[in-house]
C-alpha cells in the first residue's frame, strides 16, 4: 500500500506539491466548482509561454469537430483532456456518459460518470461503434463516442457544449 509521502497517491508527496503549484500559479481550481475548461486553457497558455513551449490552448470545439481535434491532437503526440460536463437538466435519471472498463470486451460493466475530465489517450473502432480510450484516476477506460455526442447534444444549447467538450491545443510555430 502506497504511503503518504508517495507521490503515486493524488493529494499527497510531489504530485500534491506540483498541483498546489499550478494552483497557485497558473489555474485557480475553486473548492466547489473545480477547474473550468476556460481557466484551464488560459492556465495552460501562461505555462506554456513562461517554459518556451510551443503551444497553444482554447478550450471548447465545435461538435463536429471533436473527433478530429481529438484524432488530429494524438497524432501530433499532444494529450487531450476531455470533459463530460454536469448534468444541466433537472430531474433527468441517470445522466452522465457511460465509461466501460477497457478490459471488460463485452462492455456489459460501465461506470456512469459526469462532472469529470479525463485523458484521451487513443481511438478504436469496434465493428461500427468509435471507442475513445481514457484514462480516470490512473484506469483505462472505453467511452463510446457516439454516447458522448448524445449527451452533450441532450444539454441545453450552446452551455452544454461550453462545459461538454475538449482542450484544444495547437502548435504554434
Amino acid at each position: 500500500m502506497p504511503s503518504a509521502g508517495d507521490s503515486a497517491v493524488p493529494g499527497t508527496g510531489a504530485y500534491r506539491d506540483f498541483l498546489d503549484s499550478l494552483n497557485g500559479t497558473y489555474a485557480k481550481v475553486r473548492r466547489v466548482l473545480g477547474l473550468n475548461g476556460f481557466s484551464m486553457a488560459r492556465g495552460f497558455n501562461s505555462y506554456a509561454k513562461m517554459n518556451r513551449m510551443p503551444f497553444r490552448a482554447k478550450w471548447g470545439v465545435r461538435k463536429k469537430d471533436i473527433l478530429t481535434d481529438i484524432r488530429r491532437m494524438l497524432s501530433e503526440d499532444i494529450p487531450v483532456v476531455l470533459s463530460v460536463g454536469p448534468n444541466l437538466v433537472p430531474g433527468r435519471k441517470n445522466p452522465g456518459v457511460n465509461f466501460y472498463p477497457a478490459e471488460d470486451k463485452t462492455r456489459s460493466q460501465s461506470v456512469r460518470v459526469l462532472d469529470h475530465y479525463v485523458t484521451v489517450t487513443g481511438v478504436e473502432k469496434e465493428d461500427d461503434k468509435i471507442f475513445l480510450q481514457i484514462y480516470s484516476w490512473g484506469k483505462m477506460y472505453l467511452v463510446d463516442f457516439d454516447e458522448y455526442m448524445r449527451y452533450i447534444k441532450s444539454q441545453p444549447p450552446l452551455i452544454g457544449s461550453l462545459v461538454t467538450s475538449i482542450l484544444c491545443v495547437t502548435r504554434s510555430f
